[in-house]
């Protein structure tokens, strides 16, 4: 499966750190890592081979996203990865599942699926009721009321990111700058096609930056994988909560 990564050179270290929080995390995870460049593609071959697909962009954010979709057909399932995210804790078998179950899936409805319930999702009225589908481990998922947090990682369909970006401004916007207009997507989905996402939390993310400083669990995690932290991002920003947890038994 194709998981389209959000970043560029300048990120290159975050876009490295978060690969290798799947590969650790979820070693048997099925993905290949479509990652955008504008001048430097060696360090990423030399670090995961044919784990990594490097593909040449523009720099501006939506035409970096738009190129990595035109090498997806609109109904195809892609894994939707942005470097500013990395996994700290995942339910592996659950994880696992669910992304065997999306390969079979025949209902064209069915166009968002997520690993993660945090945040607003947590929240009743963000979930339809009597909405439940059960995998056949009775491993539950319920619909959720349209697509909450597109800046988490989740599984899509292409066409869905597509339309989103295409409604994005034209120009080279700041990353930042998402939050305000990324609220549009809200409206894309019709009633008709449906977001699922797990009953019980399976996956919980680090965030990588905020306000273009690296997070000070980031340089941790950096420091634990063997990563150089770039010093452009320094000093570190104190702000660094877990999104999500996983409740185990």
């Amino acid at each position: 499966m194709k998981a389209i990564v959000l970043t560029c050179d300048k990120y290159r270290p975050f876009t490295i750190h978060m690969i290798k929080t799947f590969q650790t995390h979820w070693p048997n995870n099925p993905f290949q890592f479509y990652v955008p460049y504008q001048q430097d593609a060696d360090s990423l071959i030399a670090e995961y081979g044919n784990k990594v697909v490097p593909t040449l962009t523009e720099r501006p954010i939506r035409k970096t996203v738009l190129t990595l979709l035109d090498l997806c057909h609109d109904e195809e399932w892609i894994y939707w990865s942005i470097d500013d995210k990395y996994i700290i804790d995942l339910a592996l078998p659950e994880a696992t599942e669910v992304t065997e179950w999306i390969s079979t899936i025949n209902d064209p409805s069915i166009t968002i699926v997520s690993l993660s319930r945090c945040r607003s999702l947590l929240e009743k009225w963000n979930i339809k009721q009597n909405s439940e589908i059960k995998l056949p481990s009775g491993l539950p998922l319920i619909e959720s009321k349209g697509l909450r947090h597109m800046w988490l990682h989740q599984f899509m369909r292409a066409r869905i990111l597509k339309k989103i970006f295409n409604t994005f401004p034209d120009y080279d916007y700041q990353a930042k700058e998402q939050d305000s207009f990324s609220q549009w997507h809200k409206s894309l989905l019709s009633e008709h096609e449906k977001v699922y996402v797990p009953q019980n939390n399976l996956i919980a993310f680090g965030e990588s930056t905020t306000q273009g400083r690296i997070t000070n669990v980031c340089v941790a995690s950096f420091t634990r994988y063997g990563i150089s932290v770039p010093q452009e991002f320094l000093p570190a920003c104190t702000y660094a909560p877990s999104i999500g947890t996983i409740n185990r038994k």
